[in-house]
């Protein structure tokens, strides 16, 4: 039975539930939460206006519900998880994620290797060699955390926070990655960019990266940033 996956739900607030499943950045902590969110969403119950799955919590918006607070609807979440397999088979994309390691992007890349123990190239490689999942979007639309690499990647973020990053920038921290997907304020070390356009608030889909996607890192050069760049900003 998956009962025990759940370690509380507590309320936050008068209009949402918080399931907490666990407090560490794990895969398959991340697909379950991914799982209940979607078995939540599939349950269609009246009072939830919306569902969002993060690292290790299900954040659950509600219309107002009468005192006391979400008792009915904890009951239901937990006999929901009675129902659910051990193992869920949610098969996500597979996305290639094109990625310059040019200086002028990677600012931090030589210190990322320094900390790997790498060369600049051996880290690159080792980048490339790695998948990922998309555990969530936050921050702001359409910024994907992805994780985990391996401890060569356990760098902790910048101690002062660059108050720029431009749009497309790779950063690591942490042995998660996260793509900016404008240019916002962020303290990730840069090792790289990508001229993937991540967020298109005209679109149907608006993100480019979902949720349960699988990433993996192809290099590019310069040249063949330039290109897909000008491209994505065509169409």
């Amino acid at each position: 039975m998956a009962s025990h996956w759940i370690r509380t739900i507590r309320p936050e607030g008068d209009r949402c539930l918080i399931v907490e499943l666990g407090d560490q950045i794990d895969e398959t902590i991340g697909r379950r939460a991914r799982q209940l969110a979607q078995a939540i969403e599939a349950a269609r119950w009246p009072e939830v206006i919306e569902v969002i799955a993060a690292f290790g919590t299900v954040a659950i918006f509600v219309t107002p519900i009468a005192p006391p607070f979400g008792e009915a609807l904890t009951d239901r979440i937990h006999a929901l998880t009675q129902t659910m397999p051990e193992v869920a088979n949610l098969p996500g994309r597979k996305v290639t994620l094109p990625v310059c390691y040019d200086a002028r992007f990677g600012l931090d890349l030589e210190k990322v290797a320094v900390n790997a123990g790498l060369s600049v190239p051996g880290l690159i490689a080792a980048h490339q060699a790695s998948v990922c999942q998309v555990f969530t979007l936050g921050f702001s639309p359409g910024l994907p955390y992805l994780g985990v690499f391996d401890e060569r990647f356990d760098i902790p973020r910048l101690k002062n926070p660059r108050l720029k990053v431009s749009a497309g920038s790779v950063g690591i921290a942490n042995r998660q990655a996260v793509v900016y997907p404008r240019t916002l304020p962020g303290g990730w070390n840069l090792i790289g960019a990508t001229p993937i356009r991540l967020f298109d608030p005209t679109a149907v889909e608006p993100s480019f990266l979902k949720p349960g996607d699988e990433v993996t890192f192809k290099a590019i050069s310069i040249e063949e940033f330039e290109a897909l760049q000008s491209e994505a900003q065509s169409t």
